[in-house]
C-alpha cells in the first residue's frame, strides 16, 4: 500500500467534551472524547455498581455523586481538540470555574506545577519512600547483583573500548 492510499486514523479528540455529574449534593467534573456522549455516564454507573458489588473497580471520586440515584449528567461544552492534553487542560479550566467539586486530583498540571507537586510529595513522604526503597533493595539484592554481573560480562569489551577512547580524547585535550 502506498503512502498516498494509507488511511489516516481519525482524531477521536474532535469529539471531545466536558461534562459534570451532580448528585448527593456534590459535583464532579470530567472529560471524554467519545462520539456517544452518554457512554461516559454509563461507564461511571457501571464502575460504581462493580465497586459496590465486588470491588472489581477502584474507588473514583465520581462515586460521591452516584451514591443516590438522582444523578444529573450535563454536558458543559463540546470541546473538539487535537489531543488529550488540550482536553484535560479544558477540564481543569472547568474544575477551577466550579471550585466546589469532589474531584480528588487535578486533571492537568503544567510542568512547573508537576515539578512542585513531586517535590512536595517527596518532602512529605521522604521516610516512607526511603524505607520502601531500602526494603526493595534488600529483597532484590541477589537478583540485582546477578544482573549487574551478567551485564558486566556481556559488555566487558565495549566498556574497555569506551574507556580507551575516553582516555585518549582526554589526553589529547590536555596536550592541546
Amino acid at each position: 500500500m502506498s503512502v498516498a492510499t494509507q488511511e489516516i486514523p481519525e482524531n477521536k479528540y474532535k469529539y471531545g467534551f466536558i461534562y459534570k455529574l451532580e448528585g448527593n449534593g456534590k459535583t464532579y467534573i470530567g472529560s471524554s472524547a467519545s462520539k456517544n456522549k452518554n457512554v461516559r455516564f454509563y461507564n461511571h454507573q457501571r464502575d460504581f455498581r462493580n465497586y459496590q458489588k465486588d470491588n472489581t473497580c477502584s474507588y473514583l471520586s465520581s462515586f460521591e455523586c452516584l451514591i443516590d440515584n438522582k444523578v444529573r449528567y450535563t454536558i458543559l461544552e463540546d470541546w473538539p481538540c487535537n489531543n488529550r492534553r488540550e482536553l484535560v487542560e479544558r477540564e481543569q479550566y472547568w474544575m477551577c470555574q466550579i471550585p466546589d467539586n469532589c474531584n480528588i486530583r487535578k486533571s492537568y498540571r503544567s510542568q512547573e506545577e508537576a515539578k512542585e507537586y513531586i517535590h512536595n510529595y517527596y518532602l512529605e513522604n521522604k521516610e516512607k519512600l526511603l524505607a520502601r526503597q531500602s526494603d526493595y533493595y534488600q529483597a532484590n539484592r541477589e537478583s540485582r547483583n546477578t544482573k549487574q554481573k551478567d551485564y558486566y560480562q556481556a559488555n566487558k569489551q565495549s566498556r574497555i573500548d569506551y574507556q580507551k577512547q575516553y582516555y585518549k580524547a582526554k589526553k589529547e585535550a590536555l596536550t592541546n
